[in-house]
């Protein structure tokens, strides 16, 4: 068993460290600094830094999901949780263990999903994500790629198979059925680009709530206090300087215009310029490209001197040298390395856990345990059926909408009564290649007459064959009914002619008849 150090002698600072060479910065953040380890963090190594990430760090995407989760994962009751962007590159490129069951020495099925996704901020990430979806707090992960799937379908980075029984499992007694995909990707097997897209699909969506809406606007996060403004103000100058990520990270933002030819003569000139020019041709949205300039403190010292001698960028290099900048990213390079010893520090007791010897005790803990495991099973089918009812109930209501729309004529689609597996043989059929040759000018003609002739035979035949059918089915029914109306007469004509002998009999006997004495008894009345 390690045992802990009693020494109290103070970690003394490394002289060849990078740190002592920062051309900013005073000696107790330069010291602090080169007592941590490692230098460079394993997501700005070579082994992890490709030109992959390097392009992703760029994108657009992987932008507006780093500075919502900076600013607004509040919202999703994560606001107390620490967050830096190298951290959450480390967890999403696997450089963690997802799960402790390596480590350690119980039945994998058996270990606590809630303690196991707890330990990563982006297992918590998905499971606040994936509840504030569902609006109903969700036990475990284990149905996070199946709820997503329900939700945003098939065409993304998850995949999945297509479920084709949505209807039928409206009518089933028990509800919906949950869709069985064994072979579906998992969202921890993707690339680090396509875990910021599955991201970016989740929190696009929900930032599109009016609960989220109200939610900014009590806590007072107006556009103009969260509006991220250029580090240079000029209105000349195409390129723009933001300082990002807790003012971890520098980007450049470069505009290209699309160019506009002005004519020289006015004779030249359109007449009519807002017919000739198209609306593209001033689109800029896709001519904004994003450009990292350093996502270090050691790339900050180089790019600090690198621009020390530009006149263009002397306004921004003596924001950067302010103090409040400085001491931002001394403190967030400190902070980081530390949390990674604390981490180190996590995997070497669950090594400790998982060599120690096994008593009664525990295992009487991990038969509750497997108890436990049960209900959460349970728990975690209940979910994933109310997420399912959930999507045929938005389903049902846009179903009534457009069925709304064509009742009050604002809508021709003709293809709109088949169902959804007519739907999907349709498209089937429309993804099918056929191949055909090419026919001769001559033929050509002559081709589309016949296939025209056939098609209108064929339709008039179905239609044919239908009126048919339903004359039969009319003639049939009409023969039913007349000889039950004939059975029914002659039934009735017989017991008549067998109630005349009696009447008779009666008027003999007595006299009279009870048709008397009811005209009697009537009389009296």
């Amino acid at each position: 068993m390690v045992s802990k150090s009693k020494s109290s002698t103070p970690t003394v600072a490394d002289s060849s460290h990078p740190a002592n060479s920062l051309s900013f910065g005073n000696d107790d953040q330069i010291s602090a600094l080169s007592k941590l380890h490692p230098t460079l963090l394993a997501n700005q190594q070579d082994e992890y830094n490709t030109d992959t990430l390097n392009d992703l760090r760029a994108s657009y995407k992987y932008l507006y999901v780093v500075n919502w989760l900076y600013h607004f994962r509040g919202y999703i009751k994560l606001q107390s949780d620490l967050f830096d962007v190298d951290l959450f590159e480390l967890e999403l490129l696997n450089y963690f263990p997802s799960t402790p069951n390596h480590l350690l020495n119980f039945d994998p099925e058996a270990s606590s999903n809630a303690a196991s996704s707890s330990m990563l901020f982006i297992n918590r990430l998905k499971l606040a994500l994936i509840s504030t979806l569902q609006n109903s707090k969700l036990s475990s992960l284990n149905n996070f790629e199946k709820i997503f799937r329900l939700w945003f379908g098939t065409d993304t980075p998850l995949g999945g198979t297509e479920d084709l029984d949505d209807e039928q499992n409206e009518n089933t007694e028990n509800g919906p059925t949950k869709p069985t995909a064994e072979d579906d990707i998992e969202f921890d097997t993707l690339s680090i680009s396509d875990k910021f897209e599955v991201l970016y699909i989740l929190i696009s969506y929900i930032s599109s709530y009016s609960k989220f809406r109200d939610w900014v606007d009590k806590w007072g996060l107006s556009a103009e206090n969260l509006r991220v403004n250029s580090l240079i103000a000029d209105p000349h100058n195409t390129d723009s300087y933001y300082l990002l990520f807790d003012s971890n990270r520098l980007y450049k933002r470069v505009v290209s215009y699309p160019q506009l030819v002005i004519p020289k003569k006015r004779k030249s000139a359109p007449e009519y310029p807002e017919g000739h020019f198209k609306p593209t041709q001033f689109d800029i949205s896709k001519n904004i490209k994003f450009e990292l300039l350093y996502k270090n403190i050691y790339e900050f010292d180089e790019f600090l001197k690198r621009s020390k001698k530009s006149v263009k960028l002397k306004a921004l290099v003596n924001r950067l040298h302010q103090n409040d900048v400085v001491d931002a990213i001394f403190a967030s390079e400190i902070k980081k390395r530390k949390f990674l010893v604390n981490k180190r520090k996590e995997v070497q007791l669950a090594t400790l856990l998982a060599t120690r010897k096994r008593s009664s005790r525990l295992e009487a803990k991990e038969k509750q345990r497997q108890e436990e495991l049960e209900k959460q099973r349970e728990q975690e089918e209940y979910e994933l059926k109310l997420a399912a009812e959930k999507r045929l109930e938005r389903r049902r209501i846009f179903k009534e909408q457009q069925q709304r729309l064509i009742n009050e004529g604002q809508r021709t689609d003709f293809g709109f009564g088949l169902t959804r597996e007519d739907r999907i043989k349709l498209r089937r059929l429309d993804k099918t290649p056929t191949f055909t040759p090419t026919p001769n000018p001559a033929e050509a003609s002559e081709t589309a007459d016949s296939v025209e002739y056939e098609t209108v035979k064929s339709e008039v035949e179905q239609e044919f064959s239908e009126t048919a059918n339903e004359t039969a089915a009319l003639a049939a029914t009409e023969a039913t009914k007349a000889t039950t109306e004939d059975s029914i007469e002659a039934t009735s004509e017989v017991a008549v002619a067998q109630a005349g002998p009696v009447k008779e009999e009666v008027r003999e006997v007595t006299g009279v008849t009870p048709e008397d004495k009811n005209e009697a008894n009537a009389l009296e009345t």
